[in-house]
Parts: structure tokens; C-alpha cells; sequence
């Protein structure tokens, strides 16, 4: 989604829009750059949040 964002920021830079974000006189970052930016931090949120809950029932798992 990262990769994407940055695509997307790229290609629709010089498009004309109704929501800019960050406008410059050239172009400006679209809200669907921003929307794929925010679902990859998302995505790496929640890949960490669900790799320390394995690690932790893995450890419950040991005790008795």
C-alpha cells in the first residue's frame, strides 16, 4: 500500500481535483494518495500488534 501511495502521488501529481492536499503551483497530492498511505501504516500497525499477541500466546501456551 506504501508503493502504491507513492504511484499514485506520482502519476495523479499534475490532475485536477476537488480535494488537494499539500498544493503546490504545479500539482498537489490527491486524497486518494493520502487514503493508500494511511491503510499501509495501517497494515504495519496491525502486522506488530499481531505478531506480539503470537508471541504472547505462545507463552501462555508453556505455563501450566
Amino acid at each position: 500500500m506504501m508503493l502504491l501511495s507513492i504511484i499514485d502521488g506520482i502519476v495523479n501529481f499534475k490532475e485536477k481535483s476537488n480535494l488537494q492536499i499539500m498544493s503546490i503551483g504545479y500539482g498537489s497530492l490527491k486524497g486518494s494518495c493520502i487514503f493508500y498511505l494511511i491503510l499501509g501504516l495501517l497494515s504495519l500497525v496491525l502486522a506488530e500488534i499481531f505478531k506480539k499477541a503470537v508471541k504472547i500466546k505462545d507463552e501462555n501456551d508453556l505455563t501450566i
